[in-house]
C-alpha cells in the first residue's frame, strides 16, 4: 500500500509536462513525509501488539501462579516451578527480541536517513559544479568581451575613427550643419 502511494504521487509530478525540478525535489520530500508517517503508524500498531502480548503473558503467568497454589505440595510443585521458570525465561526472550525489533528498526531509519543525505549531497554538489561551470563562462565572455572592445578601441585611435562609445555619445548631437 505504502508503495501504491509513493508511485501515484511520483508519477503525478513526473507526467506533468510542466513539472520543474523543484516540484520533482518537492515529491521526493513529500513521498519522505509519507513513508516516515506510514513507518510511524506501522510502528505504533506493532507497539500495540507487544502491549497486548506482554499483557497476555502476565495474564497466563497469574493464571500459572493461582494454578500453582492450588496444587497440593509435593512432585507437582516442582514442576510448576520448572513452567514458571520457563515462562519467565521466554518473557526476557520476548523482551529481548523487541529491543532487536526496536534496534533494527532504528538502525533501517538510520540508513534510509543517510541515503537521503547522500542523494542530498550529491543534489547539491551537481548544482553547485552546474554554477561553476556558468560562472566560468561568464567570466571568459566578459574577458572576451572586454579584450574585443579593447582592440577596437585601440584600431581606432589607430585609423582616426570615432570609438563606439563616441558614436554613442554623439548621436544626439545634431549633425545636420545648420544648428
Amino acid at each position: 500500500m505504502q508503495n501504491n502511494i509513493s508511485m501515484e504521487k511520483s508519477d503525478y509530478f513526473v507526467g506533468n509536462e510542466m513539472s520543474s525540478r523543484y516540484d520533482r525535489n518537492f515529491s521526493n520530500e513529500r513521498n519522505i513525509t509519507e513513508q516516515l508517517f506510514h513507518w510511524r503508524k506501522e510502528e505504533k500498531s506493532q507497539l500495540n501488539d507487544v502491549r497486548q502480548l506482554e499483557e497476555r503473558l502476565n495474564e497466563l503467568e497469574r493464571q500459572m501462579f493461582q494454578i500453582e497454589n492450588e496444587l497440593s505440595h509435593g512432585g507437582r510443585r516442582e514442576a510448576a516451578y520448572n513452567g514458571i521458570r520457563r515462562v519467565l525465561g521466554s518473557k526476557e526472550n520476548f523482551a529481548l527480541r523487541n529491543q532487536n525489533i526496536a534496534l533494527w528498526r532504528y538502525i533501517h531509519d538510520v540508513m534510509d536517513e543517510n541515503k537521503f543525505l547522500k542523494d542530498a549531497c550529491i543534489q547539491k554538489e551537481i548544482i553547485r559544479t552546474t554554477l561553476e561551470m556558468e560562472k566560468n563562462k561568464l567570466r571568459s565572455d566578459l574577458v572576451l568581451h572586454t579584450t574585443i572592445q579593447d582592440d577596437l578601441r585601440q584600431a581606432a585611435k589607430e585609423f582616426g575613427l570615432k570609438t563606439p562609445s563616441d558614436v554613442e555619445d554623439g548621436s544626439s548631437q545634431c549633425t545636420c550643419g545648420k544648428c
